[in-house]
């Protein structure tokens, strides 16, 4: 997966990275054993790597864990613009430019940059957490339909009026969350 430049410089992509060290685990302690968590950008990179395991003809991992994931560079999802103005961190903007950066000569719509493009067919379970207040929700949503589609186990977990990653955050709901994100592990 990786890219051959015109100038014929070999990029390796960062998905292609993350599902060598995670298969090295796999090849270890065998993929029952074996999660992978990822927050915001790291949620999507996460989805990313387990479409990556999949396809590498890898067993389904224990569990994906996404928290707050962005998981569609193009950032074009109508809700956006009404989430924007409730988010106090995030603004679509900003995404935007951080979407360009990070799918450098990808297409919005490939899936190892917008993993909500790629198939969901045999994964292992997902559990994924998003607040209303955080615009990566209109990606969390739309996610939702099609797991079921492809019959993917998913815990979705939408928590009214929270942030951007508030699993990771030093608060009441986030101590909740951090509860459910070890039960998906164990």
């Amino acid at each position: 997966m990786s890219k051959n430049l015109s100038r014929g410089v070999r990029v390796v992509l960062p998905v292609e990275v993350a599902a060598d060290i995670v298969a090295a685990e796999i090849a270890e302690v065998g993929s029952d054993n074996v999660s992978v968590v990822g927050d915001s950008a790291g949620g999507g990179m996460a989805l990313a790597v387990a479409m990556e395991l999949r396809d590498r003809g890898l067993a389904p991992l224990h569990s994906t864990v996404l928290i707050s994931p962005w998981l569609d560079v193009s950032c074009t999802d109508q809700r956006l613009a009404q989430i924007d103005p409730r988010d106090p961190w995030l603004a679509v903007p900003g995404l935007r430019a951080a979407g360009e950066l990070y799918q450098a000569e990808l297409a919005d719509d490939d899936w190892r940059v917008s993993p909500i493009h790629g198939s969901l067919a045999g994964l292992g379970p997902v559990t994924m957490f998003s607040g209303t207040r955080d615009i990566v929700n209109a990606d969390a949503r739309r996610l939702a339909p099609l797991a079921a589609a492809a019959n993917l186990p998913l815990n979705f977990i939408e928590d009214e009026g929270m942030l951007h990653v508030y699993p990771i955050l030093p608060m009441p709901e986030g101590d909740a969350a951090r509860a459910v994100v070890v039960t998906a592990v164990a």
